[in-house]
């Protein structure tokens, strides 16, 4: 969307001073700017983005890297995960993924070696996400002359022909996790049944090196 900035610098101001409070209303100041200028929230909204898009990029350096949380949950019930005890199920919409992914490429300024990691829980419960997101970004980065390392990291158990063939495909980067020896795996990394994980980690693990070497950017336009 595209807003005709009409405002002051009094505005902008009074709007830099309501943002660098420690709790800014933004809900007050939304109502305020909209009786001033006379805009719609939207319009607004996309004016509060730039105002403060401006402030960070003073402050800060551009961001180059990106960790997506993809799902909360998680297909094992590992003895010493850290997150075990506040994980849910919720997986991300694709919208706030969308979301994300575009104030990535702002926040990225000159940068042109960006790079993207599919996080969890586990990733691959929401392979729908990972398949969005790989195919949004890289319709961006060609868009705006970028290019893009994506990594992804994974217990998996999981990973199957059809995910490693795409992963293959668009470059992406697996860290596998796997706890030494088949004993003290198992000890550790079970499924929620209590299970050891081993034999499947390694199946995964033989798929991801069968397609090795096998890749390339496919320009798909996700609107």
């Amino acid at each position: 969307m595209k807003t005709k900035l009409f405002y002051t610098e009094a505005t902008v101001k009074d709007i830099h001073a309501s943002l660098m409070l420690d709790s800014p209303n933004i809900a007050i100041l939304e109502e305020k700017l909209q009786e001033q200028l006379d805009l719609s929230k939207e319009g607004i909204r996309y004016i509060l983005y730039k105002i403060v898009f401006e402030l960070n990029s003073s402050f800060f350096p551009p961001i180059t890297k990106l960790e997506l949380i993809l799902t909360e949950g998680c297909n094992l019930a590992c003895s010493y995960c850290f997150e075990k005890n506040m994980l849910g199920y919720r997986k991300m919409p694709l919208d706030i993924a969308r979301s994300a992914l575009d104030l990535f490429f702002d926040y990225s300024g000159n940068e042109t070696d960006l790079s993207i990691t599919h996080f969890g829980g586990e990733p691959t419960l929401n392979f729908n996400a990972i398949k969005f997101v790989t195919e949004y970004a890289e319709h961006k980065a060609l868009q705006l002359g970028k290019s893009l390392d994506f990594h992804m990291t994974s217990n998996g158990v999981l990973l199957n022909e059809e995910m490693v063939d795409y992963f293959a495909l668009h470059n992406i980067k697996v860290l596998l996790s796997i706890d030494g020896l088949e004993s003290t795996h198992n000890k550790y990394r079970r499924d929620k049944f209590g299970n050891g994980t081993f034999d499947k980690v390694k199946k995964g693990l033989e798929i991801l090196k069968k397609k090795t070497g096998m890749g390339r950017i496919q320009d798909d336009y996700y609107a």
